[in-house]
């Protein structure tokens, strides 16, 4: 049974409370994490989102 984008709390800038959101929605705002052991396959991962992002604008910062 797929288990569909992960969800994790964020909370927004000037809010109280944190809200559920989709880790797609935190690569749009430059923040990537890790959740397990680095391998191949999470740095390739890693390495394209960094890249992607970049393309879209390298002026601004990425945070791990």
């Amino acid at each position: 049974m797929p288990i569909g984008v992960p969800k994790v709390p964020f909370r927004l800038p000037g809010e109280e409370d944190a809200v559920w959101i989709d880790v797609n929605r935190l690569y749009r705002e430059r923040l990537l994490f890790l959740g397990q052991h680095v391998d191949d396959e999470i740095a390739n991962q890693l390495i394209g989102i960094m890249m992607y992002l970049n393309g879209e604008d390298e002026s601004k910062d990425m945070y791990l």
